[in-house]
């Protein structure tokens, strides 16, 4: 009988971890998601964003650091994404 527990507080504990894990990521998502609307209110053009703020933009798109090595690359990559269609309906305002 205590063998049974204990394995199951093992998978119990797995799964708490993987949820604090997703609960972290949401975190953080919806904090670069705030920055991002913050980047975009102030309408500053393309070439004058800085890499941060574009690391910020490129991330509030789930695109990771190192597909975009550069400022060129990531501001190429930025402009891209902004001009599709699909975007957020909230990203519309911003242009």
């Amino acid at each position: 009988m205590m063998i049974f527990k204990s394995m199951e507080i093992l998978v119990h504990d797995k799964e708490i971890k993987l949820m604090q894990k997703d609960k972290l990521h949401w975190i953080a998502m919806a904090k670069c998601s705030t920055d991002a609307r913050k980047i975009l209110a102030k309408n500053k053009r393309n070439e004058d964003l800085l890499v941060r703020e574009l690391d910020i933009l490129l991330l509030w798109f789930q695109i990771p650091k190192s597909e975009c090595s550069d400022k060129k690359k990531k501001l190429v990559k930025w402009m891209e994404l902004k001009d599709k269609k699909h975007l957020f309906c909230s990203l519309d305002r911003y242009r």
